[in-house]
């Protein structure tokens, strides 16, 4: 499937997966560990077209086969600036993300109130399972 969004999507061009890559994809764990090829400053001149898709999410395939949805840059940034003012996210305040254990915290990227609080000019954490309620005092954690 990812092949063919590929080749049908010029945009598109890396294919990245959990475990041994097959032919034409990178490993996710290859692609941390390997040094970047690229400069911050590089990085900083990319032109991102806001209309381009950011990402595909897998739908759960309720009506039959799963389909790829796609969400593109300016739906993360809108969902981003409404969330921030439904949740009163602020400056200097930080967000919390309990993970259930070290091994299963998702990647903050992945973790909506870690764009959404980064999006306000806040500060996200994550914390593995254990006493939370000192981290909720100490940074006044809203969500």
């Amino acid at each position: 499937m990812v092949r063919r969004v590929r080749n049908e999507t010029p945009s598109v061009k890396l294919g990245i997966v959990l475990g041994e890559a097959p032919a034409g994809f990178v490993s996710l764990a290859d692609l941390i560990s390997r040094e970047p090829k690229k400069r911050p400053e590089d990085l900083r001149k990319l032109k991102i077209d806001p209309t381009d898709p950011a990402i595909f999410q897998l739908s759960g395939g309720t009506t039959g086969v799963p389909k790829l949805i796609p969400r593109t840059h300016n739906d993360y940034a809108y969902n981003s600036r409404i969330a921030v003012k439904v949740c009163g996210l602020r400056v200097n305040r930080c967000c919390c993300s309990p993970c259930p254990s070290r091994t299963i915290c998702r990647s903050p990227a992945q973790d909506c109130r870690a764009i959404f609080s980064t999006a306000a000019g806040g500060a996200f954490c994550q914390h593995a399972a254990g006493d939370l309620f000192h981290l909720i005092e100490e940074h006044a954690l809203p969500m």
